[in-house]
């Protein structure tokens, strides 16, 4: 065997997705600005504990005040650097209660008439997936892990897997729920699901 060349036992290289943790919505001020709920904070140690960390090497998250402070008791746990990125943000929203809000995300993720006010959804796509493309290419060994926001993500997953039905995947991602994907095969391992925090 070649230096360089994968063993016999070498798996693709891995790329986790994960949700931020139930946040605790203050309708005053923008969600990027929300941080996370108590239950929130226990959903965050909970994911920490989960075994796929030992595997990975890099860790990056929005740098949404939830999704850092779901990043980080992982980061503590493992020894892991954080880096925040703020090409990993939620699409953008105004500040304000939205009646409506599974439908207005359907129709966002549809294309059939999402809310004005935010950022478009070819916009939103095409941040989270050069974004994503960036970190891996700035790291191309080991796994990468990245905490981002369902929406997003949904953009993200459906994109890389090739499926059409983008508002569907989005309703399975809970808060602080994870997938692992093979980036380089742009197949699913691993479909989104959560710990129950203790």
């Amino acid at each position: 065997m070649l230096p360089g060349e994968p063993g016999p036992h070498s798996r693709p290289r891995e790329l986790v997705l994960i949700r931020h943790a139930q946040s605790l919505p203050d309708y005053d001020v923008p969600a990027d600005r929300w941080r996370l709920s108590p239950g929130g904070r226990e959903q965050a140690l909970a994911l920490a504990r989960e075994p796929f960390w030992r595997q990975i090497r890099t860790l990056h998250s929005s740098d949404e005040p939830k999704a850092v402070q779901t990043a980080e008791p992982a980061a503590r746990r493992h020894g892991l650097s954080l880096r925040a990125v703020p090409a990993l943000r939620e699409v953008r929203r105004p500040a304000g209660r939205l009646p409506g809000w599974e439908e207005a995300v359907r129709d966002y993720l549809t294309g059939t008439r999402g809310p004005e006010s935010w950022e478009s959804c070819a916009e939103a796509d095409w941040r989270m997936a050069a974004a994503v493309a960036r970190i891996l290419s700035e790291h191309p060994a080991g796994d990468v892990a990245i905490v981002s926001h369902g929406t997003v993500l949904a953009l993200y997953a459906c994109r890389l897997l090739g499926l059409e039905d983008r508002f569907a995947f989005w309703t399975t991602i809970p808060f602080a729920g994870w997938a692992r994907v093979d980036p380089a095969a742009r197949r699913l391992i691993r479909g989104f699901s959560t710990t129950p925090a203790h």
